[in-house]
């Protein structure tokens, strides 16, 4: 996805994106992080882990994982309320 295009999914500036992406090391709002996670429809948590942080988890969480982003959003959601519901005395 080009800078102009995520800056525009993003309702951010192409500046903006420039900046991120030349200085990775820049403190950015969560605001700002939700909305570029939403423009790639992407979890917020995946631009906030660490590398290292999504190699130490269970096999299965991280099947689960890839299997809820591969998912429609509505459908990601629905079924993660539902477990959640399900299982939150754990």
């Amino acid at each position: 996805m080009t800078q102009e295009k995520l800056a525009e999914k993003a309702d951010l500036s192409v500046k903006f994106i420039s900046m991120i992406e030349s200085n990775p090391k820049r403190n950015i709002s969560i605001q700002s992080l939700a909305k570029i996670a939403a423009a790639l429809n992407i979890p917020l948590a995946t631009l906030i882990s660490k590398e290292d942080d999504l190699k130490d988890q269970r096999p299965y969480t991280k099947m689960l994982m890839d299997v809820l982003e591969k998912m429609p959003q509505e459908v990601s959601e629905s079924f993660s309320m539902n477990f959640l519901e399900e299982y939150q005395d754990f």
